[in-house]
């Protein structure tokens, strides 16, 4: 059975589907859920599966549905996890901590993210826009909360209207 999905553990999609009747749709890094910082917080991860036989499921939510990434030192908060699942055509979400039996059934899990350390507009313009680029910040939230503008390109830093929203 597939019991390692959320805790942490990065699956190796391929070998899971090898050894388990699962498939993965989707495994990628959650966008705008990092708690902003001069050092971001863990932007957390994105798992949508297809189980496609009943398995007994030990649920452990410490993250989900509250934030568990608190920032300091001027850092924000990492977004909450959540976990859902989707059986015979219903969407529900598992209680934080239990052990059941689920499947055949889709999940879709948002595991939880890290909380930044330092004020967001401190971190060096570089490193947002490789976090833009990577798809673990926004456009729009490089621009709010790291007072970082992004070219038009997408690709290259605004470096006037940067100097401007950091006031420098």
């Amino acid at each position: 059975p597939l019991n390692s999905l959320g805790k942490l553990v990065v699956p190796n999609c391929e070998a899971y589907e090898q050894l388990y009747p699962v498939r993965f749709l989707q495994h990628e890094l959650r966008c705008d859920a990092a708690g902003p910082g001069e050092y971001r917080g863990g932007s957390g991860v994105l798992y949508h599966a297809v189980v496609e036989e009943a398995a007994e499921y030990a649920f452990r939510g410490e993250g989900q549905r509250t934030p568990s990434g608190y920032g300091v030192h001027g850092g924000g908060v990492g977004a909450s996890g959540r976990v859902e699942v989707i059986q015979n055509g219903n969407a529900w979400e598992p209680p934080q901590f239990a052990t059941q039996t689920v499947g055949p059934a889709e999940i879709k899990i948002a595991s939880p993210a890290g909380g930044g350390w330092g004020a967001p507009a401190r971190r060096p313009v570089e490193k947002v826009l490789l976090d833009v680029r990577n798809g673990v910040v926004s456009v729009g939230e490089a621009r709010r909360t790291y007072k970082v503008a992004i070219a038009k390109d997408g690709r290259s830093i605004d470096a006037a209207e940067t100097r401007a929203l950091r006031g420098n």
